[in-house]
């Protein structure tokens, strides 16, 4: 039922065509077979994932899994889905990549180096993480990123409680 879905989804499916034609400017032509084989491949990972309809994030995946036959085809792909707006989670997991560095070299920082500044620094960092993952959208392939932010945040909390016991003691 979801294949059938995602080949009346009109705005997937043009997005669908689209890469196809994009891989096949870059010399990766797929049969009549298997772009059916990818559309189902999409939706079998949209049940996995547990979304309503399939999306675009399952469509990358599914060419992923479909379209690659040699190592260099690996690398064609993804700038395919990339420049065609078929994934939405990269850019989210870069941000939180970004944010959970941020915070822990500002955490080394602050121990290595404790000043105003530093521990300034820190708390906006901290707060600008909370915000972003108060904004995210709901999508499950974030969930392992969401986790080590979280660990981050915990540690950086730990420590500016810390912080203020030491200086305002136990308020």
């Amino acid at each position: 039922a979801r294949a059938m879905d995602a080949r009346t989804d009109d705005a997937l499916v043009d997005r669908y065509l689209k890469a196809l034609m994009a891989l096949k400017d870059r010399g990766i032509e797929l049969s009549d077979r298997r772009k059916i084989k990818t559309i189902i491949v999409a939706a079998a990972i949209s049940l996995l994932y547990m979304e309503d309809r399939v999306s675009v994030d399952s469509l990358a995946d599914a060419l992923r899994y479909t379209v690659v036959h040699e190592a260099e085809d690996i690398e064609v792909v993804e700038q395919i889905i990339i420049s065609q707006n078929l994934s939405t989670f990269y850019e989210h997991v870069q941000k939180l990549q970004a944010l959970e560095s941020e915070l822990r070299n500002l955490l080394a920082r602050c121990k290595d180096q404790f000043s105003a500044e530093n521990v300034r620094a820190l708390t906006t960092v901290y707060k600008k993480s909370l915000t972003v993952l108060k904004r995210l959208p709901r999508n499950p392939r974030l969930i392992p990123y969401i986790r080590s932010l979280k660990s981050a945040l915990m540690d950086v909390r730990d420590y500016l409680d810390k912080v203020h016991r030491e200086l305002f003691g136990d308020v």
